[in-house]
């Protein structure tokens, strides 16, 4: 069983994948310790990692969500309970058209800018790193901060020296 927070799965997803629709019915319930596997993914963002202008409650909060996966990773792990996190960077969602309203598609382009991938990132592409650590295949994956952010955190963010054509 798969438990993912906060509280919305993504919308592909909802109630078609039986770990998703699992988490729906049980989000609200402490661990059931006597079922083996169970796994919990907190969905962080790539603020976790780093800060921004503005932003100190907001990522300090967001950091925290880190080390809460850590903590709850070696607490339960004896239960063959896993829990990691998943940070995405700017993904493109329902949020982009209504937060940036008419800018909607100039915020998309200068996020795209930002990340050395030179696109934002999509809601599936999410959703399939939350599905791949609840496999098997991640099995001994507990207590990680897995960055999904087309490279955004990978660099430091000084300017290029020769900045390289695009990859289009």
């Amino acid at each position: 069983m798969s438990l993912v927070v906060p509280p919305y799965p993504p919308a592909r997803y909802t109630a078609k994948e039986p770990e998703i629709s699992a988490w729906l019915k049980r989000a609200d319930q402490p661990p059931d310790f006597e079922t083996s596997g169970v796994k919990y993914h907190y969905l962080a963002n790539q603020r976790d990692t780093a800060g921004d202008y503005g932003l100190s409650s907001y990522n300090a909060a967001k950091a925290g969500v880190i080390n809460l996966t850590r903590s709850a990773a070696i607490e339960n792990a004896r239960h063959n309970i896993r829990v990691n996190c998943v940070c995405p960077g700017f993904i493109d969602t329902r949020a982009t058209e209504i937060l940036g309203r008419d800018r909607a598609d100039e915020l998309r382009r200068v996020y795209a800018e930002a990340h050395p991938i030179g696109r934002v990132g999509q809601a599936d592409e999410i959703a399939s790193t939350v599905l791949f650590l609840s496999s098997d295949e991640a099995s001994f994956i507990t207590g990680a901060a897995v960055v999904a952010d087309g490279g955004l955190t990978a660099h430091t963010g000084l300017p290029h020296f020769q900045k390289p054509p695009p990859y289009r």
